[in-house]
């Protein structure tokens, strides 16, 4: 071996160098790590003492790298060691310990390692805190046993990294972090509570419902949801500014907290929406009393404009519904069913004023949802038919599929269970049933068939493939699907894309419930085999007194007949009725007048 050129003089060498950086790379470890293997095999194969050894080559690298003999003196310290310390020459500390130029904390710190490394003859890795000029240090250090080739344990090969930016960085970050989480806890509240009034806002209003109904899941204690509306607020915005605005909003959530303090029931109360409030009651109340005395404080509040003159909103709007505890029942649902009732009466064609409707509240259907979840899980969904006749000759054109709950022998009709069949997402399971009962029949069947289907179940045909569209596909010969108003206006595009794609013909249902604009209904109709319109029931009941509506009627009347669209009354109860829609013009009618609902097996054919 004495003929052959010693290790680590050949790793001088800048092209070895640039192999053993390769090297290293593919063993994701340093250089240094590197260069420390090929000293101490350099000590083992060529040499007896560490003082022989000529290893500038460690200048090169940017790691601190040192070498004390057995007895912890230093043997060699490469240039970046000696830089780090301000030490300009390393005859300066050879032979000397760390206790001859280093401060008594930092020399123990150091002795603590090597004596690790002598104790167990193997490696020692950690971070040493230094100090230096009454500066902190941060060194991330490995010190590796040095053997000779009799495995003689004869120094410490030493390899630091300066990591106090990083350490500076990461106390930072971690500074940082510890005032992100504190900010996160401080405003997970502002996050569940509305900033103006300080009440929950909606998201957390139904989590504090949600709850309240689990806890008295086994007692069936009967709760209320109030929803309160101001009505037409963003024009009160509009007329008297933003600020204004706020502090009526702000005003209202006082009276209501005040109002609910004084009354001896459990309560929470929500801010929903910018115009809306929600109160949650718990226990039997009288509701209507409540409904009144709420939209008679709100409606009673007077604040001044930025001129001093006494203003108070025009009309407050509420609805209401009874609900039983049942972890089943979606909160959410039921507020956006109440928006949507709400919603409705805004435009009531009928006479009654909004007074009587507050305090009469129609939404009574949520305490319906167990008979509901029976019905859907055991199959009491039955499906009923009402014929439609044409007004000129009395001919049957088809039939309306409605559907009944059959509960304990007895058979409910949808208007009493249709809110609860939205609230709860029930109403695709209901679609489904009626659509697969009328797939097994529909042979037996010899008139054209007019189902309604939910926007639900067009959206989840839109969203989910499985075996909804193949039902409505089955059918789209014997019939066609009847969407509301409301629920085509907003979901046109989807709407219209599933009646192109698979061919299906959709009717406009329970037109004039949300003034729909007459180029809608030829967008609908640009493509329809079956162009049909079906009048919204209130406003057909509307027209025998409401000269205005009846007018109204006629007109869209006339234009879907130049549109060749034919026009479909319903709830005609009486002849009174039967003339006035026939001399209006409308094509077909059905109701009480002609046909009551029966059974869908009254329909079949041999």
């Amino acid at each position: 071996m004495a003929t052959n050129k010693p290790i680590l003089s050949v790793i001088v060498d800048r092209r070895l160098r640039n192999k053993l950086e390769k090297y290293a790379k593919e063993r994701k470890t340093s250089l240094s790590k590197i260069a420390a293997y090929f000293i101490q095999r350099g000590i083992e194969c060529e040499k007896n003492t560490i003082e022989d050894l000529g290893i500038s080559i460690l200048d090169l690298f940017p790691e601190l790298i040192w070498i004390k003999d057995a007895s912890l003196r230093y043997k060699y310290a490469n240039k970046k060691f000696l830089d780090f310390f301000n030490i300009n020459s390393f005859s300066k500390i050879k032979d000397k310990l760390d206790l001859d130029f280093l401060d008594e904390e930092t020399a123990k710190t150091c002795l603590y390692g090597d004596m690790l490394v002598i104790n167990t003859k193997s490696s020692f890795e950690g971070v040493e805190i230094l100090y230096k000029n009454e500066h902190k240090y941060y060194l991330e250090v490995n010190k590796i046993p040095i053997f000779d080739k009799e495995n003689n344990f004869v120094g410490i090969l030493g390899i630091a990294r300066d990591i106090t930016h990083e350490m500076a960085l990461r106390e930072k970050l971690k500074e940082t972090t510890e005032k992100l989480d504190k900010f996160v806890k401080d405003s997970s509240s502002l996050c569940n509570t509305d900033f103006l009034t300080n009440l929950p806002n909606r998201i957390k209003f139904i989590d504090i419902v949600l709850e309240e109904l689990k806890s008295d899941i086994d007692i069936l204690e009967p709760s209320y949801l109030i929803l309160i509306d101001i009505y037409n607020f963003k024009f009160f915005n509009k007329i008297y500014g933003i600020d204004i605005g706020n502090e009526y909003i702000k005003k209202a959530s006082e009276e209501l907290l005040h109002f609910f303090q004084n009354l001896d029931v459990r309560y929470e109360i929500g801010r929903i929406g910018d115009d809306t409030f929600s109160v949650f009651i718990k226990g039997e109340v009288d509701i209507d009393s409540i409904s009144n005395q709420i939209k008679n404080i709100i409606e009673n509040i007077y604040i001044r404009d930025s001129y001093g003159k006494i203003i108070k909103v025009p009309e407050v709007l509420i609805v209401s519904c009874k609900v039983l505890p049942d972890e089943r029942l979606n909160v959410d649902n039921v507020l956006t069913q109440l928006e949507i009732e709400l919603s409705k009466h805004k435009n009531l064609y009928v006479k009654n004023s909004f007074d009587d409707f507050s305090s009469n509240p129609v939404i009574r259907n949520c305490e319906n949802h167990s008979i509901l979840y029976d019905a859907v899980e055991n199959g009491n969904i039955v499906p009923y038919v009402q014929g439609i006749y044409s007004v000129k000759d009395n001919s049957l054109l088809g039939y309306e599929v409605l559907f009944r709950v059959k509960n304990n022998g007895q058979l409910i009709e949808a208007k009493d269970f249709i809110f609860t069949a939205y609230a709860t997402g029930l109403i695709l399971s209901i679609d489904k049933l009626i659509l697969k009962h009328i797939n097994k029949i529909k042979s037996k069947i010899n008139k054209k068939l007019f189902l309604n289907i939910s926007y639900m179940s067009v959206y989840h045909c839109e969203t989910t493939s499985n075996e909804f569209i193949d039902l409505l596909i089955s059918l789209r010969d014997k019939a066609s699907f009847e969407i509301s108003e409301s629920e085509f206006v907003e979901n046109l595009r989807i709407i219209k894309k599933i009646a192109n794609k698979y061919n299906l013909n959709m009717i406009f249902d329970n037109f004039g419930e949300d003034h729909c604009p007459i180029k809608l209904i030829v967008d609908i109709y640009e493509n329809s085999h079956t162009p049909l319109l079906k009048f919204d029931k209130d406003l057909i009941n509307s027209i025998l007194y409401n000269k205005k509506n009846e007018a109204i009627v006629k007109a869209i009347v006339d234009f879907a007949k130049a549109s060749g669209i034919g026009t479909i009354a319903v709830g005609v109860e009486n002849d009174q009725m039967y003339e006035k829609i026939k001399s209006i013009g409308i094509d077909y009618c059905q109701g009480y007048f002609l046909e009551k609902p029966k059974s869908i097996e009254n329909i079949l054919v041999a």
